[in-house]
């Protein structure tokens, strides 16, 4: 089925560092690549995250499910393909 009429709510959800507020530049990048216009959520609240019963932060959500945890060490370009491939899944569902 294809929701492509149905919101992403794509969210990064982290403890507030860094690395968490990193992440959140790098999705909404590869979000606006996309074309995608909806917002990209930021959540810096712990009880969020562990309320999605994940341990390790920062986490991305789209459409309230958990489609990435942590942060790789990798290059950010190789990060943000990794991401649209995520995004674009998920409106192919």
């Amino acid at each position: 089925m294809n929701n492509s009429t149905t919101p992403l709510n794509i969210a990064v959800l982290g403890s507030g560092c860094p690395t968490c507020k990193k992440l959140h530049q790098i999705v909404k990048r590869a979000a606006q690549e996309l074309g995608i216009t909806e917002e990209v959520r930021y959540i810096p609240d712990i009880k969020e995250v562990l309320k999605l019963g994940v341990r390790q932060t920062p986490v991305i959500t789209i459409r309230g499910k958990v489609v990435m945890t942590g942060f790789a060490i990798e290059p950010e370009e190789a990060k943000k393909e990794a991401i649209k491939r995520l995004i674009l899944a998920a409106t192919e569902e």
